[in-house]
């Protein structure tokens, strides 16, 4: 029996990095924070300071994640286009599915019945499907085109009926999820760059476009000058009289007009990521140069500018509540938590960044595990909570050996500049 007990072990946790590449997504009650980490999910606990990895893995990195409005389902993308579908509670993988393409985003819509998938210059609506296992568990509802280059963007409105695209081809493109005669998909040009993020305004009679350069437009939904009273009214009757009121058939005779422009000048940095908190209208910018920024809309006031890193900021999260602001730095492998309001810290963790770990240590009591890496490193972390609590940078290149003394209250560390060090 004791044999049997050593031999089996079970996937535990991932220490080592916080964060590789994709969104940063808030669970929906804004206490938990889900990360890409290679070809797995980790799961930071921001109360209870915990962390947990899933302990399924997908075929290559994970590029994309998508959290279901009640946080029951979880979809991991990766790199190639290949699904899997997990039940968060259980933390198992419950179907697999092969998008056949890159995908660049993917939203669940805010009443959980459809996921937007952003692949190639191509908009494909799915039905939600059931954590319940079955045969075909996905769906196809519709598929958009009319993009001329890769889509970068989606985002949907409160009423879950529409979803707008944003893409390199500097369109933003708005796509009704039901057909309806009379219909025609709105496409807002004028964006001088690639178009980095879409949000609708709470109403969903405004929306913000922000592109790379900076700029963000807004543009508000308007009665057509040109469109015929009688026959808008007719179009808007035969939808309602098939059967089918309240696929928003209140847009039939209406278009988007541009009302203004700002530009968010940060020396000459791009945006890199963006996220609206749409009951709070409050606009989260990160910028190539590690510079974040909060900004009221649609004025576009700025509220709240701080430096989180010396890389680029590649994720932006807000927390349900407006309160807790994630950012995530693939450059460095940098993953933060700030409370903007406080101007403190919730979370604030990097890994060994762009380079491997070396070498690994457990102290004698097994309560701390010190790693050492190529970017000339030592860290030490938790295997309960999984987070690193120290980090050593005295040294000047890659550290290759680690030992405990067996009292375990100093640690011995080689590098190979040859110069080792003693840390108690």
């Amino acid at each position: 029996a004791a044999a049997t007990m050593r031999l089996s072990y079970g996937f535990s946790n991932l220490c080592g990095t916080v964060y590789r590449q994709g969104p940063l997504i808030f669970g929906p009650a804004g206490d938990v924070l889900y990360s890409a980490v290679g070809n797995r999910v980790q799961c930071f606990d921001l109360v209870r300071s915990s962390s947990f990895t899933f302990p399924f893995e997908a075929r290559r990195n994970i590029a994309q994640l998508a959290l279901s409005p009640d946080g029951a389902i979880l979809l991991a993308i990766d790199d190639e286009g290949h699904l899997l579908l997990a039940n968060v509670r259980r933390r198992v993988v419950v179907a697999h599915l092969n998008l056949k393409a890159k995908v660049a985003a993917v939203s669940f819509s805010p009443d959980g019945k459809w996921v937007a998938f952003g692949t190639g210059r191509f908009v494909q609506i799915w039905a939600t499907p059931a954590l319940e296992r079955s045969f075909t568990p996905f769906a196809l509802h519709r598929t958009f085109g009319g993009h001329g280059d890769d889509i970068l963007c989606l985002r949907w409105s409160s009423d879950s009926l529409f979803v707008a695209s944003g893409g390199a081809d500097l369109l933003v493109r708005i796509h009704s999820v039901h057909q309806m005669a009379g219909y025609t998909p709105a496409s807002l040009s004028g964006h001088r760059s690639a178009v980095k993020a879409v949000f609708f305004d709470p109403t969903d009679r405004v929306l913000y476009a922000i592109s790379r350069e900076g700029a963000v437009s807004v543009w508000e939904l308007r009665d057509r000058p040109d469109a015929a009273p009688a026959d808008v009214e007719a179009a808007r009757a035969a939808v309602a009289e098939s059967g089918r009121a309240g696929i928003g058939e209140d847009r039939i005779g209406t278009w988007w007009e541009l009302s203004a422009r700002h530009y968010l000048d940060k020396s000459h940095a791009r945006v890199t990521s963006a996220v609206l908190h749409a009951a709070s209208r409050l606009l989260v910018v990160g910028f190539s140069s590690g510079v974040f920024s909060l900004y009221e809309m649609p004025s576009c006031n700025e509220v709240h500018t701080l430096s989180v890193s010396d890389g680029r900021i590649d994720a932006t999260a807000i927390s349900p509540g407006g309160e807790w602001l994630a950012f995530g730095c693939a450059q460095l492998g940098q993953l933060l938590v700030w409370e903007w309001q406080a101007e403190t810290y919730v979370l604030k963790q990097q890994g060994h960044f762009f380079a491997e770990v070396h070498c690994l240590a457990y102290s004698p009591g097994g309560a701390v595990i010190a790693t050492g890496g190529g970017d000339a490193k030592v860290k030490l972390w938790s295997p309960a909570s999984g987070f690193c609590f120290v980090t050593f940078s005295e040294h000047t290149a890659a550290v290759v050996d680690l030992a405990f003394v067996p009292h375990g209250r100093a640690l011995v560390s080689a590098p190979l500049h040859g110069t080792g060090r003693a840390f108690f």
